[in-house]
């Protein structure tokens, strides 16, 4: 059994939700659902410090931001990447209430239906479906 978590916007909080109906919550995403939240996570907890979270910003339907965050041992000493289409623009953002994302890191809907497939298969891999670049490279 999965034991994936999912914060969907404001419509879930930390549920255990399948595969398929979290792909589903995305192909079915519209402006409307966008209206008080756009954010939200898939969480895999290792330990009481130890997690691997997807978290996701979306501007729109086919606007998606990614960030992959390998909590092992815990926060502190972990790491942290953002989605990339694969150039060096390091320009952030405001994608909403203050959550400033690299402008380069939103992908189309597709490559991000692929990713979070991607990461329910293989939480502890970070998916090479896509182009990472390490948080620390930006400001």
């Amino acid at each position: 059994m999965n034991s994936i978590r999912t914060t969907f916007l404001d419509k879930i909080d930390n549920e255990i939700i399948e595969k398929e109906k979290v792909l589903d919550l995305f192909i079915n995403l519209n402006n409307v659902d966008l209206t008080y939240s756009n954010t939200g996570y898939f969480q895999l907890r290792i330990s009481d410090e130890s997690n691997i979270i997807l978290h996701f910003s979306i501007l729109n339907k086919e606007s998606i931001s990614f960030r992959y965050d390998n909590n092992i041992p815990n926060s502190r000493d972990g790491d942290s990447w953002y989605t990339s289409k694969g150039n060096e623009d390091f320009k952030m953002i405001d994608a909403g209430d203050e959550n400033y994302v690299p402008e380069n890191s939103f992908l189309p809907l597709y490559l991000s239906l692929e990713l979070i497939t991607a990461f329910f298969n293989h939480p502890l891999e970070k998916s090479n479906v896509v182009n990472w670049n390490n948080v620390n490279n930006f400001d």
